[in-house]
């Protein structure tokens, strides 16, 4: 089963689309960094922006259903899961290493998104420690909240994963085709 999940990240890293998705996840926090400090006349604190890290995680849940829909469907228009079905491993196996290696890009996006959303933060706004309390969220730390947020949005990554590849796999194993 390992092997199934390092031959599948394999696959993901080869592919170009995989690094330009993470570029924009990270150009585009840079950028709404950027807009915020342009368009705010006051001076705002950088774990005002870290700790809501909500604003770009849409993108992020975007980007794994993309990567979640692409594993299965490409393995059906190259032929190549016929490959994968003649090894020693079961369908489920195939299934679930998919599966796994889309919660990791997740979580590999997830922490791309926090770097990024910190180190913009802190250069780009009123510099602050992410272990300063933050007002609006009930005297948590940013870091703490960043956390949270960051936890909650994969558990709507494993819902939205898990939707995207029963409908892939679904309409992949119909018998007939699409006009």
């Amino acid at each position: 089963m390992l092997q199934l999940i390092k031959n599948e990240w394999i696959k993901l890293a080869k592919k170009n689309s995989t690094w330009i998705m993470l570029g924009i996840l990270a150009i585009l926090t840079v950028g709404i960094t950027l807009l915020i400090k342009m368009v705010n006349t006051e001076p705002m604190g950088a774990n005002d922006l870290f700790a809501s890290l909500t604003d770009m995680t849409s993108f992020l849940n975007l980007f794994v259903v993309v990567v979640a829909a692409s594993s299965i469907a490409e393995e059906f228009s190259r032929g190549t899961i016929k490959f994968l079905l003649i090894r020693p491993y079961s369908r489920t196996q195939i299934f679930a290493a998919k599966f796994i290696n889309s919660l990791l890009f997740a979580l590999l996006g997830t922490m791309i998104l926090g770097i990024v959303s910190f180190l913009s933060a802190n250069l780009l706004l009123k510099s602050q420690s992410p272990f300063e309390q933050v007002a609006e969220f009930g005297g948590w730390s940013a870091l703490q909240v960043a956390l949270m947020t960051a936890l909650v949005d994969l558990l709507l990554v494993v819902l939205y994963v898990t939707i995207t590849m029963f409908i892939s796999a679904t309409m992949r194993s119909q018998p007939w085709q699409w006009a």
